[in-house]
């Protein structure tokens, strides 16, 4: 009885010293949680205890143990920490409770030195990762613009830049807001900032119509000199500008569109890009939209889909789990199942086509009351 409550007195003061141990001397992991250095309930007990924590360089681990009963081994190769073997051990720790500070990258290994206990999963591997600069870059610029500034210090700055194998989650998206001399985007991650963009002269009086990861923006350029509307989609970090279609094929004519929406299944550049939009065209009512999809390089839509009932008209898309999504005018949602690309032949010879699997999710509306 005496000595679980030693013990808990122990794991309490720890608790209090962690508390009170300021922020920047790093943070304070109690290696094992509530059970503390003691025998593993199971072999992988510390192993799964270290998976739920972030560790950093900076941190410290706090062993608490009763001493003569637990101790700590430290050995410098992962060969020694698998077998539980003794010879050239680096440090040995023996009074309880124990703090470690952790100073260097690379990987760290500690087990129990005492009777069988490593044996039955008394040991704890961690490996420290040597990323301070992308820690620092991932918490305090989290602005995709102000990491491209932050790219321009130096070659370890654009090393910690570089995309992550991992897919990161969406921005939030800029603002975009009129100026007169051009447009300017303020990003809601910087603090509503406005970024110093340089657009080319002839997209600052454009219609801005759609954005997608990786600062791409979807241009509408105003017709100049007779010539026609204008849908391209420009980069902003790299200047890139990608063509856009400006016609559709409508009972064996070409007429000029006016894309309101567009969004993308993957980056532009990758191959088998689709795009998704909503678009206007003679002799359609001014107002009255179409869902059209077409590939990336694609100058011509080759169909539209449209619904006789009004509410079924589209107000807004986007691309989630793998499938383009269409907001109804009734607020109801097509969900385009599959969009296929084929070829057939017509009139013209071999002529090409679009069709699309269709699932519709119909909501009751509920009212004001």
């Amino acid at each position: 009885m005496a000595s679980k409550i030693q013990y808990a007195f122990l794991l309490l003061s720890a608790v209090m010293a962690s508390l009170f141990a300021g922020s920047a001397a790093g943070v304070y992991h109690i290696v094992g949680a509530g059970k503390g250095w003691r025998m593993a309930p199971n072999k992988t007990y510390y192993e799964d205890w270290a998976r739920t924590r972030n560790i950093s360089i900076g941190d410290k681990l706090m062993f608490l143990y009763r001493s003569g009963v637990y101790n700590i081994v430290e050995v410098p190769t992962k060969e020694q920490f698998d077998k539980c073997s003794m010879k050239n051990i680096t440090n040995r720790w023996q009074n309880g409770p124990t703090i470690i500070e952790l100073t260097q990258p690379g990987p760290l290994y500690y087990f129990c030195g005492v009777g069988k206990h490593c044996e039955e999963g008394q040991k704890l591997a961690i490996n420290l990762c040597d990323d301070i600069i992308g820690e620092i870059v991932r918490r305090h610029f989290p602005c995709e613009v102000d990491r491209l500034a932050v790219e321009l210090v130096c070659r370890s700055w654009r090393t910690a830049l570089e995309p992550p194998a991992w897919a990161p989650p969406p921005q939030l998206p800029w603002i975009v807001l009129p100026e007169a001399d051009g447009p300017a985007f303020y990003c809601v991650l910087s603090g509503c900032r406005a970024h110093p963009f340089f657009l080319p002269h002839g997209a600052r009086r454009s219609r801005f119509f759609g954005s997608y990861d990786g600062a791409w923006l979807f241009l509408a350029v105003d017709p100049a000199q007779g010539k026609e509307r204008d849908h391209i989609l420009v980069n902003l970090s790299s200047f890139e500008f990608l063509d856009l279609p400006n016609m559709i094929v409508s009972l064996e004519f070409e007429r000029e569109i006016v894309i309101a929406a567009a969004t993308l299944s993957s980056q532009p550049t990758e191959q088998g890009c689709i795009v998704a939009g909503f678009i206007n065209f003679y002799p359609l009512p001014q107002y009255q939209w179409l869902i059209a999809f077409w590939r990336m390089g694609d100058r011509v839509i080759l169909r539209s889909f449209a619904e006789d009932d009004a509410c079924m008209d589209v107000e807004d898309l986007i691309y989630s789990a793998g499938y383009f999504h269409f907001l109804t005018r009734g607020e109801h949602i097509r969900v385009s199942r599959q969009v296929i690309f084929h070829q057939f032949h017509g009139q013209q010879g071999v002529e090409e086509g679009v069709e699309v699997n269709w699932e519709v999710l119909l909501f009751q509306p509920r009212g004001d009351g």
